[in-house]
């Protein structure tokens, strides 16, 4: 039912170079899905290239297929782009919710196993296969509580969703292993409830032990025991595609090819392994709304949740919801936060987070409102440092566009003055009330953050090839910005500048066209 792809790992950005100046021992490469739902930018540029060399398999984080939000029409669209461009050999996503009442959480939620739920799930992934015109996988999560409400047990509620839906799983032998530890099941009892024929995928990754419990990070090698439990899998469902997963203390890509090489060889003997431990677990109840608004309170808002809606620790779910929140924003603004000091930051992102809850399904857009936010109850120079560095953000990922390079002008067949500029697709010009660019600057050299002088001021920012930039305009290129952005005649420049440079206009336009052009801020038309 789905391909065999081999052995496989997660293109990560610290291994982008040696991806694509080597060739190494992989045989197919996952992506986040949500990483590359940008219009351009290094993560698209990257994936084109690996796209050429090798099968490529898309993996999402924020389809919510569990949740009683409606499906986010906009995610799906973006979806069903990348798979028509891309042409993965497999599409996947989680077993769990995500979004509730419009609001984002960036973590995989556990869904309570009810007949609700299944009915819930079962719909929706009809829906998105249906748009994506193919089968989808599901991958079981990690977990850290069980809600009281279940009343059938995790692998087949997950077996009894991919035979209702008709869709695939991604079997995830690391956290197979890390919520049985945590509630205390039988790992290999768990593999022998999933149908042989519905695995599609493996995913092997590393775990922590806090002692009270496993956690899902990502940030270790496979250990031993993942390792023996893998080899059960592969002897009960075959060579199935495997990968391993790495997102957190990354190390080098030959280190990650030699532990794939581990997966190689435990593969080749998982025939050894007996399958006379397989044993399946006898399954062991309320509202689906209910349940995901009281878990959604407790971890987002700290509210005290009903003592019954699950066992374990929820805690571990607020910890890791409000972690991965700060440390995006943190990634996204961090002049923002030097400004502001460590504590006072993480001040400033909880407060955020109660108003700002985050509704996009990727985590790029979790620090959307931060300027308005901190426009409405900070330092009016910070929120315009934030600007900036919003703006920075956008730019990285904004489309893809050829620079016009200065000795292209003179072969494009038009005469000067019907020349027709346009502003770079990755460009943003913003208008600043606060010298927020001399802010960012001083502290980009390691100066100490100082409040700003008031000063009106444009800037612009832009992307060349995957580096962004930013420079402070002059006062005709402040005037000129809007039109630029719009598209004008190199004729109506001249018109612009004759109000400020009188005759002199037409060699001013020339000096701020070499200035563009050097820059590498400009595209062209013919005509408008």
């Amino acid at each position: 039912m789905f391909p065999r792809l081999g052995f496989g790992l997660g293109l990560r950005p610290t291994h982008y170079p040696d991806v694509l100046a080597g060739d190494p021992r992989v045989d197919w490469w996952e992506v986040i899905s949500e990483n590359f739902m940008v219009a351009g930018g290094n993560p698209r540029r990257v994936l084109r290239q690996v796209r050429e060399r090798w099968p490529v398999v898309l993996h999402g984080v924020s389809l919510s297929i569990g949740s009683v939000d409606p499906l986010d029409e906009d995610y799906l669209t973006r979806l069903a782009t990348l798979v028509a461009e891309v042409e993965p050999a497999i599409v996947s996503d989680h077993l769990c919710w995500t979004r509730f009442g419009g609001h984002s959480a960036h973590d995989l939620w556990p869904v309570p196993y009810t007949d609700e739920a299944l009915a819930t799930i079962v719909d929706r992934v009809g829906r998105v296969q249906d748009r994506l015109r193919r089968r989808i996988l599901l991958e079981n999560p990690s977990s850290y509580v069980t809600f009281e409400a279940s009343h059938i047990a995790e692998p087949e509620f997950l077996a009894e969703v991919a035979r209702r839906a008709d869709c695939g799983i991604l079997l995830d032998v690391n956290n197979v292993y890390v919520s049985a530890k945590n509630h205390g099941w039988d790992p290999y009892a768990y593999l022998g409830a999933i149908p042989i024929e519905r695995v599609g995928q493996i995913h092997l990754a590393g775990h922590t032990d806090h002692g009270s419990h496993l956690l899902d990070t990502h940030d270790q090698p496979v250990c031993d025991a993942v390792w023996e439990l893998y080899a059960a899998a592969i002897a009960r469902f075959g060579a199935v595609s495997s990968m391993i997963e790495r997102d957190d203390d990354i190390p080098p890509l030959p280190e990650l090819v030699a532990e794939l090489d581990r997966a190689r060889i435990v593969a080749g003997d998982a025939h050894l392994v007996a399958r006379s431990r397989w044993r399946r677990r006898s399954p062991c109840m309320g509202e689906l709304a209910a349940l995901q608004r009281t878990f959604y309170d407790r971890v987002t808002t700290g509210r005290e949740a009903d003592a019954s809606v699950a066992s374990g620790d929820l805690g571990i779910y607020a910890r890791m919801y409000a972690s991965r929140l700060h440390d995006t924003l943190a990634d996204d603004y961090p002049k923002v936060r030097t400004a502001l000091g460590d504590d006072s930051f993480a001040a400033m992102v909880a407060r955020y987070l109660q108003l700002h809850p985050p509704r996009s399904y990727t985590l790029r857009d979790a620090g959307l409102e931060l300027p308005s936010f901190l426009r409405h109850s900070g330092a009016p120079w910070i929120a315009e440092l934030a600007e900036l560095e919003r703006a920075r953000v956008e730019v990285f990922d904004g489309p893809d566009a050829a620079p016009l390079a200065a000795g292209e002008v003179a072969a494009i067949g038009v005469e000067l003055p019907e020349l027709v500029l346009r502003l770079v697709t990755s460009s943003v010009v913003v208008p600043f009330a606060w010298a927020a660019d001399e802010l960012w600057s001083a502290i980009e050299d390691g100066a100490p953050a100082i409040t700003p002088e008031r000063s009106a001021r444009t800037v612009l920012v832009w992307r060349r090839d995957v580096s962004v930039l930013h420079r402070t305009l002059d006062v005709d290129e402040a005037e000129l910005a809007p039109r630029l952005a719009a598209g004008v005649r190199f004729s109506d420049v001249c018109e612009v500048l004759a109000t400020t440079c009188g005759d002199d206009a037409p060699a001013r336009a020339t000096e701020l066209l070499l200035r563009w052009l050097q820059a590498e801020v400009l595209v062209t038309t013919i005509g408008l």
